[in-house]
């Protein structure tokens, strides 16, 4: 794995009815890395050669290439749940410049941001 990465959820869905069900992380869950590696100063970085393709979809055999989830030792302090409003496009940057360092472009938007990236390849682009 590339990063060391933990993840906790305990979701409580109520159904019109009135029934509850929860929904909890625990050693059942499967996990592979995937082409998205996010960081924070550097950005995000998309690597194609490890998309699984129809991974996202019901019929997708993942218990053959996926790991199953390892339980971690809780970090010191208090588990407290966040609450934070919707991430929306508040504005659109075009980049500053645009250099190419070994086998990644970069991007110089004049500041650190957190977004997406709306890019146009041509075809021929190999």
């Amino acid at each position: 794995r590339k990063q060391c990465e933990s993840f906790i959820l305990q979701a409580n869905i109520r159904f019109h009815d009135g029934d509850l069900m929860q929904v909890v992380t625990d050693e059942s869950w499967l996990g592979a890395d995937g082409p998205i590696f996010d960081h924070l100063f550097h950005g995000e970085i998309y690597d194609s050669r490890l998309e699984q393709i129809g991974w996202n979809d019901i019929d997708f055999d993942n218990e053959r290439s996926w790991d199953n989830a390892v339980k971690m030792k809780p970090e010191i302090g208090v588990l407290s749940s966040r609450s934070m409003p919707p991430i929306r496009i508040v504005e659109t940057i075009k980049p500053l410049s645009l250099s190419q360092e070994m086998n990644s472009w970069v991007f110089d938007l004049g500041i650190n941001i957190a977004g997406f990236v709306k890019l146009k390849i041509p075809s021929d682009i190999k």
